[in-house]
């Protein structure tokens, strides 16, 4: 099994606890997998159970340690370890670059 990096764009469904406070977010994902489809179909239904609507897949590709800051090769032994890690960056839930609130 290899980690896999993922990244996607998301919106909070209506059910989750940040819907009020997040407009959507960046999430990256590192995944323990056997193919990238499975990273694919893990991080997604992970995201979805947490209340997520997944708007877009921006990346998939092997998670490599030595192209990763701190923070990344943090979460990608955490991927290691537990075989999932997720790191979120929200913005408020305002209109972003004229688009309408969720």
């Amino acid at each position: 099994m290899r980690i896999y990096f993922l990244q996607y764009e998301v919106s909070p469904h209506v059910a989750n606890e940040l819907f009020a406070e997040v407009g959507g977010a960046y999430v990256n994902c590192w995944v323990k997998a056997a193919s990238p489809q499975e990273a694919y179909a893990i991080s997604n239904k992970s995201l979805v159970d947490q209340s997520w609507l997944v708007l877009s897949l921006q990346t998939c590709e092997l998670g490599d340690p030595e192209e990763m800051g701190e923070n990344d090769t943090e979460m990608f032994q955490e991927a290691e370890q537990e075989g999932e890690a997720y790191l979120f960056h929200t913005w408020p839930n305002e209109p972003q670059e004229g688009e309408a609130l969720h």
